[in-house]
């Protein structure tokens, strides 16, 4: 807990402080930030605790759910620092979306050429969910993941896009993306060798994205653009929309 790694760092910065003051090292504060994790309390909300009867424990959730389930659904439970009661009924969400992750890339074909549509997808949660797994909001990263698949299902994609899926899922299931890397991709290293996937500014730019219009309050219109412009660029696309026109008497402010 918070409370117990609190004094281990106080040691820590005091040494440090020490042996700098000796000369021995060239610096005189050992951490550069700190991240505390939340604490997973027993399904009643409290702590874990043999004598309130609710500990759980992970080895048996591993044992019924398999450890990548187990993996992925505490990275889900929510922001890292924050304490969470453990969910019985959660990770059966999580098994059944890792069970389609398995069930899509078994759909792959060798035959398939590269999909312009799902490169444009891939391209945008590879951005998302490298930022999130930068910032430790690794419940994001796995909502993002969850976006992504919906967004491919309806695609026939080929090998190089299916592997860019495996690597995004890899730091977060390493054992699953491993398995599919080897026995449907036919590759021969392991995934976890791999760079993280690049993203193409140029294709995020493309991107569009519904803008909504309101006026005093209320929508008047519903634009489709391009992600990235401008507030000025934005305004004068609205200001040029006949529904909008028809609802601005004074100088808009």
């Amino acid at each position: 807990g918070r409370e117990h790694n609190t004094m281990h760092l106080l040691y820590a910065r005091f040494i440090t402080k020490a042996l700098y003051s000796l000369g021995l090292v060239d610096f005189n504060e050992p951490f550069l930030s700190r991240r505390n994790h939340g604490v997973i309390m027993g399904p009643d909300g409290k702590r874990m605790s043999k004598s309130r009867g609710n500990v759980v424990d992970p080895d048996i959730e591993v044992k019924k759910f398999g450890t990548d389930a187990v993996r992925i659904n505490f990275a889900f439970m929510g922001p890292f620092e924050q304490d969470y009661a453990w969910n019985n009924s959660s990770i059966n969400g999580i098994v059944r979306f890792l069970n389609r992750v398995w069930e899509y890339v078994n759909r792959y074909d060798f035959d398939v050429k590269p999909n312009p549509q799902a490169v444009k997808i891939l391209n945008k949660y590879t951005k998302e969910i490298g930022n999130d797994v930068k910032e430790l909001k690794f419940n994001t990263g796995v909502s993002g993941l969850m976006k992504l698949l919906n967004e491919l299902e309806s695609h026939e994609i080929s090998k190089e896009e299916y592997e860019i899926l495996l690597k995004l899922l890899a730091p977060f299931t390493p054992h699953i993306a491993e398995e599919l890397w080897f026995s449907v991709l036919k590759n021969k290293k392991s995934i976890h060798l791999e760079k993280w996937p690049e993203y193409d500014e140029k294709l995020l730019a493309e991107e569009k994205v519904r803008l909504i219009v309101q006026v005093n309050g209320r929508v008047r219109d519903t634009l489709e653009i391009t992600k990235g412009i401008s507030e000025n660029e934005a305004q004068k696309l609205a200001m040029a929309s006949e529904n909008v026109k028809k609802h601005i008497i004074h100088e808009v402010k």
